[in-house]
């Protein structure tokens, strides 16, 4: 009885794992739609301007809706299923991601408490861009050029 259920348990995780290995993309189909994820996020963010001259509640405006505008990217990005050649550099990119939001999430917070926006982004600047650094030469290792580029135009032309 007991050899009887060691069987169905290493069946059913068998099962398991196939169904996850079915679901996975091929490596051109992540490509493709992580791309388009990232340039629609992209054309989202740039859309909302840039901060020259801008007031405090015109900045903290605008980080709450680049905030929106990257948990949706991260959220499309996260629900996608890389092919296992490509997963490791998928989970490092959307780590890093994660805590570039929490840092944001966090500044949010203190802005709406009444901090300087200036102050309290400049607080964090070197630590974000350091996250941005890591989490742009995983999606490079992924072979994501929209998502590597950062939301900038790249030529190699």
């Amino acid at each position: 009885m007991r050899r009887l259920g060691l069987t169905a348990l290493f069946a059913a995780v068998a099962l398991a794992l196939a169904a996850t290995a079915f679901g996975a993309l091929t490596p051109s189909a992540y490509r493709a739609q992580a791309n388009a994820a990232c340039a629609n996020a992209n054309k989202q963010r740039k859309a909302l301007g840039n901060l020259e001259n801008a007031s405090n509640p015109a900045i903290v405006k605008w980080v709450a809706a680049g905030l929106v505008i990257s948990r949706r990217e991260h959220a499309t990005l996260q629900a996608l299923q890389p092919p296992a050649s490509l997963a490791a550099a998928h989970r490092r990119a959307l780590g890093f991601q994660a805590q570039e939001l929490a840092i944001v999430e966090g500044e949010l917070k203190q802005m709406h408490a009444g901090a300087d926006p200036v102050k309290v982004m400049g607080k964090n600047t070197l630590a974000g861009l350091r996250l941005y650094g890591h989490e742009l030469s995983a999606w490079a290792a992924a072979g994501l050029h929209v998502c590597s580029s950062g939301g900038f135009e790249v030529s190699t032309g």
